[in-house]
């Protein structure tokens, strides 16, 4: 998807003194997928191996999602990763702490032990505490990544919203419609144009059906053909919120038992990534279709339709 320089996060690129570079004029292949590469990870550990940003953005986001941090897919190294929302770039550098889910997973079972051991309580706590710590800075290294993609984002919405104007005069849009395109877009949020004699009383219909201001603004944009960026490079989808729900629960649980779980819940678990809100399963939510499959979110990324209404 073309993209601009802000809404694709660009890998600084590898000197020739840099780690993972070649020598000679040989062109590099990137030790993953074996294509050529053109822009080259400027690596943060020693390792003399080339990688495509792509396939070292997605190792991260596996490593990620299998032990709870970001490692060279080469030596493990630990990799601490920011986000530079002026110029658009993740940035790389060596990370010195253990976050794994197995580093935790080792401080509370010495915690136990040492709980069982002697009957002290002073060595159990201080295992059980350095498992809240590494919990804690896992979920705060996740934070960090939000907090300063947040920025581009959203001028990559206002960039979005100044491509259609037609989101931000709603009401002069609708009016603009004849009376079939209305009736038209009111049969496919579900609703109906029972009653309604006026043209507008069928605008005012396709807002309520809509469910409110914020909502038709995403439903519009949505039908426009032109997905909005996310500020990894990819394209947002509108997705109901049952069926982004369905993609949140249905990583742990299938079937009937999914479904049961849908039919309960009353938010989709998945949390606006610029209003930081839950999202009701009744509404609709920008989703990343990258998933979590790079590391700038490596835990998905949404937008609320609020949020999208606001800056777009």
């Amino acid at each position: 998807v073309p993209c601009t320089p802000e809404a694709t996060p660009v890998l600084p690129p590898q000197t020739s003194e840099s780690p993972g570079q070649g020598t000679g004029s040989t062109a590099l292949e990137c030790a993953i997928c074996f294509e050529p590469i053109s822009d080259l990870t400027a690596l943060p550990c020693s390792c003399k191996v080339s990688y495509c940003p792509r396939c070292w953005d997605r190792a991260l986001a596996q490593s990620f999602n299998a032990c709870g941090q970001g490692r060279c897919p080469t030596c493990r190294g630990p990799v601490r990763v920011d986000y530079d929302a002026e110029r658009g770039q993740l940035h790389f550098s060596r990370e010195t702490e253990n976050l794994t889910y197995g580093h935790e997973e080792e401080c509370l079972a010495s915690g136990s032990q040492a709980g069982a051991g002697d009957g002290s309580s002073q060595g159990r706590v201080s295992h059980l505490g350095k498992a809240k710590q590494i919990r804690e800075a896992r979920q705060k290294a996740i934070c960090r990544l939000t907090e300063q993609a947040l920025p581009a984002q959203v001028r990559i919405l206002e960039r979005y919203g100044s491509a259609h104007p037609e989101l931000r005069s709603m009401e002069e849009t609708l009016r603009g419609l004849c009376v079939s395109e209305l009736k038209n877009h009111i049969k496919t949020l579900g609703g109906s144009a029972a009653g309604c004699l006026e043209k507008e009383e069928l605008v005012t219909r396709l807002k309520e059906v809509a469910g409110g201001g914020a909502a038709l603004v995403a439903y519009w944009a949505s039908c426009s053909g032109t997905a909005p960026t996310c500020v990894c490079g990819s394209s947002l989808e509108h997705v109901g919120g049952r069926d982004r729900a369905r993609r949140f629960y249905g990583k742990t649980f299938s079937g009937a038992d999914l479904e049961r779980i849908l039919d309960r819940v009353a938010t989709t678990s998945v949390i606006c990534d610029l209003c930081e809100e839950s999202v009701a399963i009744s509404s609709s939510v920008w989703t990343c279709e990258s998933g979590d499959s790079t590391i700038l979110h490596a835990t998905a990324y949404d937008v609320c339709d609020a949020c999208f209404a606001r800056h777009a």
